[in-house]
């Protein structure tokens, strides 16, 4: 990944044939293509663990341990 730069990219094709029992021919092709790159952090160095099920791409690094952080905390917001 060159500067910390990961490009996912993408495309997804659809065929429409009409019924062989139509009166009509019809033909039709949907094509769409998709492209984003993402800034990581300084500290994802290695290779990730990648997966992808139901369209959905899972991405996982190795966190070093200086770098983890606090678990979040709960802040409560009042109505004013």
């Amino acid at each position: 990944m060159p500067g910390n730069v990961l490009k996912v990219s993408g495309r997804t094709q659809e065929v429409y044939r009409s019924p062989e029992d139509s009166k009509y021919h019809i033909r039709e092709l949907k094509m769409s293509s998709f492209s984003r790159s993402l800034k990581l952090p300084d500290w994802v160095k290695m290779d990730p663990e990648a997966s992808l099920n139901d369209g959905l791409l899972i991405l996982k690094w190795e966190m070093p341990e200086d770098e983890k952080v606090e678990q979040p905390r709960l802040i409560e917001v009042k109505k004013s």
